[in-house]
């Protein structure tokens, strides 16, 4: 029973492989001849015609017009903030969302009073600083004497 088996495996692993192989082969062979039908028909080459206008040549401005759907963002924005405290006097007349601005261009004025209030009073206290350390210098510069 054993050895019936074996030849019956052994055969299997030899012939199997050999089936596979010889319809392979004929299958491939089919397929490079053209399949049942024999080779393929040659059918004729048919020339495409198209219709063309010639024009002389004209030297000008051509300009290509282009519609398109859609929405235009700015590529840069600013949003306007006044650092100085004040009463905003005057506005640009053409100030407006999605207007373009040229750098140093003024768009608004405040009310100067209340910076040159403070520009005055910082003023002053530079000068008294400066002027408290003249008079420390003198100070030191006479004590500096003294010691001689």
């Amino acid at each position: 029973m054993r050895a019936l088996g074996r030849i019956a495996r052994l055969l299997a692993q030899a012939i199997l492989p050999a089936v596979v192989l010889i319809v392979a082969w004929s299958w491939t062979e089919g397929l490079v001849n053209g399949g049942a039908g024999g080779p393929p028909e040659r059918r004729e080459a048919v020339e495409t015609v198209y219709a063309v206008t010639a024009r002389d040549v004209e030297i000008g401005t051509n300009r290509a017009t282009l519609r398109a759907f859609g929405e235009v963002v700015a590529l840069e924005s600013a949003e306007l903030r006044i650092a100085s405290p004040g009463r905003v006097v005057e506005v640009r007349e053409d100030l407006a969302a999605g207007v373009v601005v040229e750098e140093g261009e003024t768009l608004v004025r405040i009310d100067p009073f209340a910076y040159l209030g403070a520009l005055r009073e910082a003023s002053e206290r530079d000068t008294e600083d400066v002027a408290s350390r003249v008079a420390l210098g003198n100070v030191y510069f006479d004590a500096e004497r003294f010691d001689e």
